[in-house]
């Protein structure tokens, strides 16, 4: 399933399904950083029915995670402080 996804750090983001998954469920996201691919086992930590989820991501190594945070925060400074 593609979701926007907001609130985005390199330990997890919030998505918006039509309908979340459940507390506990595990996942694999897929996602890009520039041109590399990442997939990372994944958790969903918050279910809100009707307004979406909050996924932990658990699977990604030191170097992916800060691979992650350093894109996030050249696209915005203030993602440093998430």
């Amino acid at each position: 399933m593609r979701v926007s996804a907001t609130d985005i750090s390199a330990n997890g983001c919030y998505v918006e399904p039509i309908v979340p998954f459940s507390v506990g469920t595990s996942l694999q996201v897929d996602f890009w950083i520039v041109s590399e691919k990442i997939t990372a086992r994944s958790i969903v930590r918050t279910s809100d029915p009707g307004v979406g989820m909050g996924i932990e991501f658990v699977g990604l190594n030191p170097e992916q995670r800060q691979r992650f945070q350093e894109v996030l925060e050249a696209l915005d400074p203030w993602a440093s402080s998430i």
